[in-house]
């Protein structure tokens, strides 16, 4: 299946999640974290292959307001240090669209 990767980095995720207990002792208690879980995933979990941005700013659109102002800060420190650089930095570029099947779907259209 297409959407294994997704599975696999989420449940990697969530099983070397701090807070994950090694048991629930119900399964409104399973319920009740990992509601939690998704709400601060998304909300507050920068993501390395978001451009260090959470789901829902780049969801939102509010990562590119974000990218500007780190671009910005970047490029400020360089003006001002240029020795510690070799090249000029750059902040991670924004993510891609992507999901389920994005291939197929591209080739469709």
């Amino acid at each position: 299946s297409d959407d294994n990767p997704f599975s696999e980095s989420l449940f990697k995720t969530i099983k070397y999640d701090l807070s994950c207990p090694h048991r629930f002792d119900s399964i409104d208690h399973a319920r009740r974290w990992t509601e939690e879980f998704m709400t601060r995933y998304a909300l507050e979990h920068r993501h390395s292959g978001l451009g260090r941005h959470t789901p829902a700013s780049v969801f939102l659109g509010t990562a590119v307001e974000e990218h500007r102002r780190r671009q910005d800060r970047l490029d400020r420190i360089h003006a001002r240090h240029p020795q510690r650089f070799q090249r000029r930095p750059l902040a991670p570029p924004l993510p891609r669209p992507t999901g389920i099947n994005i291939t197929h779907l591209s080739q469709t259209g």
